[in-house]
């Protein structure tokens, strides 16, 4: 892919019995007919929006496909009613026992919402990394409309669609699912034969489309997959740190269909979680609005079709221990002379061995607009390796 490091960002999922009486379908807004346009700042494909509290100013990531999220600092801060302890689970799905709190109030551009249940939750390349305070997740968006503008870089948060002048020929069908209201939508793959997916539709999420390996096993057998390639290891980082190293594939899928529009010769990897996601890198292709009031999804392209193609590096790399290095190898032609865990030091010009961790993950990639890069590797015991990759 474009990226060299794909961060996911987590998606929380309650599962604990203790928390049976306490759902994520509280907390909501009393305003009626309400419209507000709130501007955006992207980075590396996280849209972070304004939040207001306690009439102070927060940074709060956009993210469908996690619940509200807060800071133990900001938890603090705001004396946040304890509600429960909950068992909940990353995008790579490790879990682990996090609390659950009530936000009083909190303010998104013009509306104001009360008592939203929010986990708790640290992660120093998440929140840190990003600047940001929390998130705000379906929960609290399960009640209206929210439109995403990659041209004005910002959102419109409505409980009145027809303020949106939203065309139908553009809509499907949008699935809300668990207390949390995840938005799922059902898009098909098309080779020689043709099938569907119903996938998460998560702005959290870096990339178009990723599949979960689970989804990749059902649909292989329609020969739908071309150019397929196997790796092992892991490159995806959730809110309790790196996924377990497995098998991994990465192919093309001739077309794509989402809303009846074409995108062809997209590339997809496989990841492990249960769930496949389409992400937040889809807002540059047109505008999208998720109704989840009257459970519609809407996209509305801004080019007739799209052809995704892309020659692809042999390698991916993710970030351990602060450190840039290979995730997963798919070329067979370097596998023996890199490794899974090797260091990545320099590619072109830049080096990395001192880089701050915030800033790789923040940035946009180097290897993004190149056919050719020279990269140095370091394997465990400190060697060196020199190699002039091509994409193919």
């Amino acid at each position: 892919m474009s990226r060299y490091l794909y961060l996911l960002l987590l998606f929380l999922l309650p599962i604990s019995k203790n928390a049976q009486s306490i759902t994520l379908n509280q907390g909501s807004t009393t305003q009626k007919e309400y419209y507000s346009e709130i501007p955006f700042e992207n980075i590396n494909n996280k849209l972070i929006v304004p939040v207001v509290i306690e009439n102070k100013t927060y940074r709060f990531l956009l993210d469908t496909g996690a619940p509200c999220v807060i800071t133990s600092k900001l938890s603090k801060a705001l004396q946040a009613k304890f509600l429960a302890n909950i068992n909940t689970k990353d995008a790579n799905g490790k879990s682990d026992t996090l609390k659950m709190v009530s936000l009083q109030e909190l303010k998104l551009g013009d509306i104001t919402f009360q008592d939203i249940p929010a986990i708790v939750a640290d992660n120093k390349l998440v929140f840190d990394c990003f600047n940001i305070d929390g998130f705000i997740g379906s929960n609290m968006l399960r009640n209206s409309v929210l439109q995403l503008s990659s041209v004005k870089q910002s959102i419109i948060l409505t409980d009145s669609p027809s303020r949106l002048k939203l065309n139908k020929k553009h809509a499907s069908k949008l699935y809300l699912y668990d207390t949390q209201s995840s938005p799922y939508i059902k898009i098909k793959l098309k080779n020689k034969e043709e099938a569907s997916e119903e996938l998460l539709f998560d702005t959290g999420m870096n990339n178009i489309y990723d599949m979960s390996l689970r989804a990749y096993e059902i649909l292989k057998p329609a020969n739908i997959f071309t150019d397929v390639e196997e790796g092992y290891g892991n490159a995806s980082i959730g809110i309790f740190g790196n996924s377990e190293s497995t098998k991994n594939y990465r192919f093309t899928v001739p077309q794509i269909k989402i809303n009846g529009m074409p995108f062809k010769n997209i590339t997809i990897e496989t990841t492990n979680d249960q769930n496949s996601r389409m992400g937040a890198e889809l807002i540059k292709h047109g505008l999208v609005t998720l109704d989840y009031k009257n459970k519609y999804f809407y996209f509305e392209p801004y080019k007739d079709s799209y052809d995704l193609s892309e020659k692809r590096f042999g390698f991916k790399p993710t970030l351990v221990n602060d450190k840039l290095v290979v995730g997963i190898i798919w070329d067979d032609s370097i596998k023996g002379i890199i490794g899974i865990g090797d260091e990545i030091v320099q590619i072109d010009d830049v080096n990395y061995d001192n880089m701050d961790h915030c800033l790789i993950i923040t940035q946009a990639s180097l290897l993004k607009g190149k056919d050719t890069a020279v990269v140095t590797f370091r394997n465990s015991v400190g060697d060196l390796t020199t190699l002039t990759l091509n994409r193919k």
